[in-house]
């Protein structure tokens, strides 16, 4: 049996002692000054292990670190620190495979360093110190009110396009200025025409005013008589301010400043008992003018104006602050043709039935502009118990006439009977239509003595008077119209009715 050397013994017992507990054991050579690390390939793989461990180690501190107030800003940063750190586990474990080849070399840097190197999570403040600096972003958020001051600001802006006070509206611009005024004949200010016409005549006859003047105001002023101011109740035909016999009414309005810029205000309006009073107020007005100067609208009579023309041109910035006030009356009168109420009213004397002489009145159609001479359809001895117009809720479409019954009554001009009957209202009637194409109605008769298609003369008896239909006593309802059954005008425009 060979001999074994002693000191090759003693490293063959040592060897399978570190095989056996896992442990590094240094040991001397005598040739070389350096320990010498002995692991064998199990250690390897935890030494990896331990490796990675310690990578994950470090990036969790540094998370707990650099994220303690906006931890959610800069992950990628954070991931790349861990990714650098995980680097160098390999490069370490790198290292300690090598150790397998120069077990001299790295003993003493494992133990030593591994604990300095991995404060280098510490030493890598950079990127760790980017988020502890990042309050600024962080405080972005707190500083970010901004945009939601930005929409507080916006409501204020706002407002100042609503201000209080009058409403203030563009000023006309050169093109509207210089625009040609048009209007178009339609049936409700015809209308509006037939029913005011003749008292403005007449008004106008007994106060030396331009009639026709007086209507345009009328139909411009009161959108033809249908505006808030000028119905039932008010009829305030022109706009006037202030009180009539202690009865006002108040409504908002449009005034022109005079350079075209209108602005609204609330103002007091004048309310009248029917539109004849509104007519002879606004007479008044212009005959009497205003209390610092009783002339102011002596222009616009027929001894301040030689015509129509003058007398409205007198009127813009008096009467309207409108600026084109006067070329809106004088389109109106040219396309109603309101120059025939600036003439007088022809009446004259007529011979009748056993040449009777009465009174007849030259009438005009306002639809076709002709004429024709007509007369009472009663004797004296009659009184007026219901005007034509507003009556109560209703429109009284004609004039009543109360009578003794069986009082005959008068075809009023000559004509061709078109309509007799019996209505619910209008009880016995008789409609005649005459040569300038106006109708004349006679309701509520006792006895009708024609039928329709009969032709008649002024003075023929056409029935006799009675309180048949709608009727409360004896009398004769006495109407004028443009049409059959509508479109009636005011009688007492065209007859005295004494």
């Amino acid at each position: 049996m060979k001999k074994v050397s002693t000191y090759l013994l003693l490293s063959t017992l040592i060897c399978q002692t570190l095989a056996t507990t896992g442990t590094v054991v240094y040991a001397e050579n005598s040739s070389s000054e350096e320990p010498i690390s002995l692991v064998n390939g199990e250690e390897t793989e935890k030494t990896e292990e331990s490796a990675g461990e310690t990578e994950d180690t470090p990036s969790t501190e540094e998370t707990e670190d650099t994220t303690t107030e906006s931890s959610e800003e800069k992950p990628g940063e954070e991931a790349g620190n861990t990714e650098e750190s995980g680097e160098k586990p390999d490069e370490e474990t790198g290292n300690t495979e090598e150790s397998g080849e120069k077990p001299e070399e790295k003993p003493e840097e494992k133990p030593e360093e591994k604990p300095e190197e991995k404060p280098k999570p510490e030493e890598k403040p950079k990127p760790g110190k980017k988020p502890e600096s990042k309050p600024k972003p962080g405080k972005k958020p707190e500083s970010k009110p901004k945009p939601d001051k930005k929409p507080a600001t916006k409501p204020q802006k706002e407002e100042k396009v609503n201000p209080a006070g009058p409403a203030v509206f563009p000023k006309t611009s050169a093109e509207m200025i210089n625009t040609p005024i048009h209007f178009s004949v339609t049936k409700s200010t015809q209308e509006f025409i037939n029913e005011i016409g003749e008292d403005a005549r007449k008004i106008g006859q007994k106060n030396d005013l331009y009639a026709s003047v007086m209507i345009a105001q009328a139909i411009l002023e009161s959108a033809s008589g249908q505006s808030a101011l000028a119905s039932q109740p008010n009829y305030n035909l022109f706009g006037i301010k202030g009180a009539y016999k202690g009865e006002s009414v108040s409504f908002a309005t449009m005034e022109d400043n005079g350079s075209g810029q209108m602005y609204g205000i609330q103002a007091s309006f004048r309310k009248y008992p029917s539109y004849k009073e509104s007519l002879e107020d606004y007479s008044d007005l212009m005959t009497k003018g205003i209390d610092s100067n009783t002339g102011f609208y002596y222009g616009a009579t027929k001894k301040g104006a030689k015509d129509y023309k003058q007398a409205t041109r007198h009127l813009t910035g008096r009467y309207a602050t409108d600026t084109r006030y006067h070329e809106k009356l004088n389109e109106l009168i040219d396309t109603y043709d309101l120059t025939f109420f600036d003439k007088p009213v022809k009446k004259g004397k007529r011979k009748i039935n056993n040449n009777r002489t009465v009174d007849s009145y030259q009438l005009m159609n306002p639809i076709n502009k002709k004429t024709a001479d007509f007369i009472l359809p009663l004797d004296k001895g009659y009184v007026v118990s219901s005007p034509f117009g507003a009556r109560g809720a209703e429109h009284h479409d004609g004039i009543d006439l109360a009578i003794a019954a069986n009082t005959p009554v008068y075809a009023s001009s000559d004509g061709v009977v078109t309509g007799t009957g019996f209505d619910p209202s209008a009880g016995n009637y008789v409609i005649v239509k005459h040569s300038n194409d106006l109708y004349t109605n006679y309701f509520h008769l006792n006895k009708i003595g024609v039928s329709t298609g009969d032709k008649v003369a002024a003075g023929n008896i056409v029935g006799l008077v009675g309180s048949t239909g709608n009727s409360t006593g004896s009398h004769l309802h006495f109407g004028v119209s443009t049409e059959m059954w509508k479109s009636y005008l005011n009688p007492s425009a065209y007859f005295d009715f004494r």
